[in-house]
């Protein structure tokens, strides 16, 4: 009887998990990154899900914790949406988007600037 009082409240544990999981917003975020002399950093995010959104939310922050930008931006199924500054020092991206992680892929860029801004070191966020 034991067992299975555990087994049911194990299982209603993990369903529990398993839906709250679903329904809470992805935020990832990248590691800290530096653009070269001149250039910019980007912050870029892919919906993966299918499906159209409209409330991610991109933040770039610098090396001391503040908040330089924010994009809020809506993206149709397989679009990218992106932010893009120049900072003074390092910098790292923050992303909120609607569902679990796994419908959105995003990282930042460090592009080198002139004429043909041109990417040169990226990050995936975690």
């Amino acid at each position: 009887m034991k067992r299975l009082i555990f087994r049911t409240v194990l299982a209603a544990f993990a369903l529990t998990l398993g839906f709250a999981g679903s329904s809470q917003a992805a935020t990832p975020s990248t590691p800290p990154l530096a653009a070269p002399s001149g250039g910019t950093l980007r912050c870029l995010v892919a919906n993966l899900s299918g499906k159209s959104q409209d409330s991610i939310l991109i933040e770039m922050w610098d090396g001391n914790g503040i908040v330089r930008g924010t994009e809020s931006c809506g993206a149709a199924a397989f679009e990218v949406c992106d932010l893009e500054l120049a900072l003074s020092g390092p910098g790292y991206c923050r992303f909120t988007a609607p569902g679990g992680r796994s419908r959105y892929r995003a990282s930042l860029e460090a592009r080198a600037g002139g004429g043909r801004p041109s990417t040169v070191a990226a990050v995936p966020a975690d």
